[in-house]
This record gives C-alpha cells, structure tokens and sequence, in this order.
C-alpha cells in the first residue's frame, strides 16, 4: 500500500512539470516583434518598383514641461517670468539632418489630424485615411513636408504614420 501511495504521489508531482513541458505550448512561442518608434519630417515620398518608401529624417520630439527643458539647453526659448518656455508648448531638435529612406507597408496605417485641412478648414483627431488617400494628400500639399509624423517600423518598413498636429 505505501508503495502504491509513493507512486501516485510521484506521478502527480511530476506531471504538471512535465505537461507544461510540451513543445508546443505558448509559453514557448518566440515573442513578437516590437515596432521601432521614430519621430520624423517627410521630405519626399518616392513610388518604387515594390510599393512607396518615404525620405524620413529623423528628429526629437517633445512637449509640455520637456520641451522648455529642452530649448533652454539649446537656447531656443521664449523667456516668460524669467522662465524658458517652448513656442506653442512643443520643441523639435533635429541635431543630424540626414535622410534615411524607408518603404511603407502597403497596409500601414495611417493616422491624420488635418487631412484635406485647406478644403475643410478643420481639424479632425485621429482621423485614419488610406496609405492611398495620405500619398495623394503628401504630394499636393507642401506643408506636409514640414509637419512631423510619428512612425512605427518593424522588419524595416514604416507599418504606421501618425501625423503630428503643430500649431
């Protein structure tokens, strides 16, 4: 009896161990890739042989309190009560102003605060368009190349756009 006993104890101690072992549990599945996050100007959008691809220079990107720390190192503030405050409460440092080109997922998603902005004349928040519809915004108006985007890039193609709304 005590043999019977010392061998259902074992197997009952072993078998959790040993079913979570199995080599197709989810627990062993290699994790997903994290999306690189970039804060960049678009100077051109150029149609390749394998879909689009952007000219992305890349810059630093702050707001609120942040962006008075930062220009008050660089000496690019407003001074208000003695007091270095950022211009419309963000501040842009584009210290390398090398271009990298990117191609763009054909399914990115892309994100708009003022899409068809001179038609509208109104700001609409998050407004997701197609990467067909953003292109063809891109290349008619020439205020887009000086409004910064925040990008997300996997596996080196830009798989969202979100455009930055600036003052």
């Amino acid at each position: 009896m005590k043999k019977f006993l010392f061998i259902v104890l074992a197997l009952i101690c072993i078998s959790p161990s040993f079913m979570d072992a199995a080599p197709d549990s989810k627990a062993d599945a290699a994790p997903e890739p994290k999306a690189e996050k970039h804060s960049a100007f678009f100077n051109k959008l150029t149609d390749t042989n394998k879909g689009f691809a952007v000219e992305a220079d890349y810059i630093e990107w702050y707001f609120g309190e942040q962006a008075n720390i930062e220009a008050e190192i660089d000496n690019d503030c407003l001074m208000e009560d003695d007091k270095c405050i950022a211009p419309d409460g963000y501040y842009i440092r584009n210290t390398d102003q090398k271009s990298l080109t990117l191609p763009i997922a054909k399914d990115a998603t892309v994100i708009m605060q003022t899409y068809q902005i001179e038609k509208t004349n109104e700001i609409q928040w998050d407004q997701e368009v197609t990467l067909e519809e953003f292109i063809k915004e891109f290349e008619s108006s020439e205020r887009l190349q000086y409004v910064p985007y925040h990008i997300e890039v996997q596996d080196g193609a830009i798989t969202k756009i979100t455009e930055q709304y600036v003052p």
